[in-house]
């Protein structure tokens, strides 16, 4: 058997590549324009589509946080069936209550509570700047249903939001839920931004993180997520964010350790994102293990039950 030589080798490599370079060069995609002129890209294995307007404003926040923040999370599993039941318990004798309302006074307290969780950075053209926020208020993130039954996030501003009761929450929460799509400045604020050209998006962006007057009247000094489903199977979950993020998501039926014995309960999958350039993570714990007992001893934030 003889040898292969190198000019052997090279000949084989040049027609292999030729052969491959013919075959690329076929035309296997088309492209088409459609609304608004959108680039499509169409294949038989696969249709490539322009971002919608939406996803490029998420686009642009998650790609921004990336490159000025470290975020690093947390997940906890917590035990929160006396607090549904006595939220229950409280709305059929006429409050005006609701989970997602509990869970933001009870963050926001931790909040005032460690100090810490209410700081960002913001950089500048002289470097990174680190501001304490002198206020508690919540950026509350929900969820409503769009066109063509497109995901829309809004977000609302809840200021001071550590002094403000449970009910005073809800009744804001209900509101934004309630209100028609179309007439919350909330969604006005997201189409004008859809519709401005991208490169003064830079605009925004940049005055996002280099001026905190023009942020916390756009953002508070905290997020939380009031996208919150039930029985879904999740165990664990991660986020980015510029700044401290508390985000309460599944809540499942689980066995649970309740008295000193193994019980079925209702327990939450809460998490927590922080800016490790602000915070170190033994501090978030700590600020979790006070949140449990907020969240799974409904008693600290709603008082006694009538009658006891």
């Amino acid at each position: 058997m003889r040898i292969p030589s190198r000019n052997d080798i090279e000949m084989l490599v040049r027609q292999v590549f030729l052969k491959e370079l013919q075959r690329c060069s076929e035309p296997i995609y088309s492209i088409s324009y459609g609304k608004f002129g959108e680039r499509a890209t169409m294949s038989d294995q696969f249709e490539q589509l322009s971002l919608s307007k939406n996803r490029l404003v998420i686009f642009d926040l998650l790609n921004r946080t990336m490159k000025n923040h470290a975020s690093v999370t947390g997940v906890f599993h917590w035990d929160v069936t006396d607090t549904l039941a006595r939220i229950e318990r409280d709305r059929n004798r006429g409050k005006d209550v609701g989970f997602a309302a509990y869970t933001l006074k009870a963050t926001s307290l931790i909040v005032a509570r460690y100090p810490k969780l209410n700081r960002r950075l913001f950089r500048r053209w002289y470097g990174p700047r680190e501001v304490r926020w002198k206020e508690v208020s919540c950026n509350m993130i929900i969820d409503r249903k769009g066109k063509n039954d497109e995901d829309i996030l809004l977000t609302t501003v809840i200021r001071n939001s550590d002094q403000k009761s449970v009910e005073e929450i809800h009744k804001i929460i209900r509101d934004l839920k309630k209100q028609s799509l179309e007439e919350l400045p909330q969604f006005q604020l997201q189409r004008k931004l859809r519709s401005i050209p991208r490169i003064f998006l830079k605009v925004f962006d940049y005055l996002v993180r280099t001026r905190p007057k023009f942020y916390i009247d756009r953002f508070g000094t905290f997020n939380l997520s009031a996208i919150i489903h039930h029985g879904s199977g999740g165990v664990a979950g991660s986020a980015i964010s510029p700044s401290t993020t508390f985000y309460p998501t599944n809540i499942e039926d689980r066995p649970h350790v309740h008295n000193g014995e193994i019980a079925i309960r209702k327990v939450i999958l809460f998490g927590i994102c922080v800016d490790h350039f602000m915070v170190d993570g033994v501090y978030s714990v700590r600020a979790m293990e006070e949140l449990k007992e907020l969240i799974e001893r409904p008693e600290l934030i709603l008082g006694p039950e009538d009658g006891e």
